[in-house]
């Protein structure tokens, strides 16, 4: 059997899948060394409209920024010149791409250094069709949902325009993810949150025991919001909580 087939699941109907694919079409660009789950992948996102590029390995994802900015980059973790972590704190900030990383890897730590490198999501091999195509259509509807209006929360200040939060007119450095989520939490202020609900309304996705992906999210944006005046509290067993203190 092509490794490649044990890597993804087809288990949708690519046919139909188009029809509700239509409002959210974007740029990708694949970074994988398994050529067939490259093709396999490839072949998938562009049925349903998304314009792809891809790139087997570090090398050639560094060309593919020079001349494209993607809405989307879906990143494998090891790559036969470097690490998809490492390559993540690369990525000029002038592109503000969504970044998925791809890997067989599933301890916490793992999960951690994809959120602290600058990662948005992270996605286990082996994977579903509809897990691939979901996660990606998620990332571009959260991108297209901005306006050109900002929130303002006493010295917090969030251009969702930018999709960029300043606090005293500093920028906070935050991922594509954890600008959504804040922006989340300072739209429900006071207001205790479940896991399942923040997944749903953050990553678009419905909640799967996906603790590790939410938890670590959590802890980074908590970490960089410890200089304002605000931070989100875990109710244990219940939720979260964004609060002024």
């Amino acid at each position: 059997m092509d490794k490649a087939n044990l890597m993804v699941d087809i288990d949708i109907d690519l046919d139909a899948y188009e029809e509700s694919a239509v409002d959210v079409k974007g740029s990708i660009l694949l970074v994988e060394d398994d050529e067939g789950l490259n093709r396999i992948n490839k072949m998938q996102l562009q049925k349903v409209g998304h314009t792809v590029y891809t790139a087997k390995n570090l090398q050639e994802a560094r060309e593919r920024l020079k001349t494209h900015t993607p809405d989307v980059i879906l990143l494998d973790v090891e790559l036969p010149d470097g690490n998809g972590f490492d390559f993540c704190g690369e990525i000029p900030d002038h592109i503000d791409s969504y970044v998925i990383f791809v890997t067989g890897r599933k301890e916490q730590q793992d999960f951690q250094q994809g959120i602290d490198s600058g990662g948005d999501m992270y996605m286990k091999k082996p994977y579903k069709s509809s897990e691939l195509l979901g996660n990606v259509k998620a990332a571009l509807r959260r991108r297209n949902r901005s306006q050109n209006q900002s929130l303002t929360k006493g010295e917090l200040v969030l251009n969702l325009k930018e999709r960029k939060a300043y606090h005293k007119g500093i920028l906070i450095p935050l991922s594509q993810t954890e600008f959504t989520l804040l922006n989340f939490f300072a739209e429900n202020e006071d207001k205790l949150q479940r896991a399942e609900t923040i997944y749903q309304k953050v990553w678009g996705l419905d909640f799967a025991g996906d603790k590790n992906t939410l938890q670590a999210t959590i802890s980074n944006l908590r970490k960089k919001l410890e200089q304002t005046a605000y931070s989100i509290e875990t109710k244990r067993g219940q939720g979260y909580c964004f609060q002024k203190y």
